[in-house]
């Protein structure tokens, strides 16, 4: 039995089938493909927190997302530089404006402050430990504690959209949104009005 994705934006929304087409995306059009957006380069998205599904107290977010294929990192073999290097050359970008609720933005940057302050507590206990002479078991197990803190801080501070997918560097599939985004643009395009 025929089930219609009801995720999907209404044909006068969403215009031409990304499928079909193979003109470059219209930059003020998306799709929804399962849990991927596709869209073109730049792509505004609807006043919707793309977390918590929020419409209230938004902010907006402008984010260059870039895409590059999988087998670049085995340039890391030949040297960084050369991974730099074929990264540059191979990357393709997609620039979105997306929406994120205050509460949220304010919470990821706490947790970029807070990793910062670990990250110094880090510098200090090294520093301590190498210039006073204070004993070891103590200062190295807290700096291993506070950059491994650091790091989970600044990886959790992330924004959650990254492309999964690109055709042409005109064509993207964006991944990150979640479920409670794509019921409040279920609800926004079942009332256009």
């Amino acid at each position: 039995m025929y089930e219609e994705n009801p995720y999907a934006a209404p044909e006068s929304v969403s215009g031409l089938n990304p499928y079909v087409s193979a003109a470059p995306m219209p930059t003020d059009h998306f799709y929804v493909d399962g849990n991927l957006i596709i869209c073109g380069t730049p792509v505004q998205l609807p006043a919707i927190c793309i977390i918590s599904g929020e419409t209230e107290d938004l902010v907006l977010i402008r984010k260059t997302v870039d895409w590059v294929p999988k087998w670049i990192y085995v340039t890391l073999l030949a040297g960084l530089l050369i991974l730099l290097i074929v990264y540059l050359v191979v990357r393709k970008q997609c620039k979105v404006s997306y929406y994120i609720s205050r509460r949220l933005r304010n919470r990821k940057r706490w947790m970029v402050f807070s990793g910062f302050l670990c990250l110094a507590a880090f510098v200090m206990s090294l520093i301590a430990a190498g210039n006073y002479n204070l004993p070891p078991e103590v200062f190295v197990p807290l700096g291993i504690i506070t950059f491994v803190s650091s790091l989970v801080l600044f990886v959790l501070a992330q924004q959650p959209i990254t492309a999964a997918r690109q055709e042409n560097g005109v064509r993207f599939w964006l991944k990150g949104f979640k479920p409670a985004f794509f019921d409040q643009l279920r609800v926004m395009y079942s009332n256009p009005g």
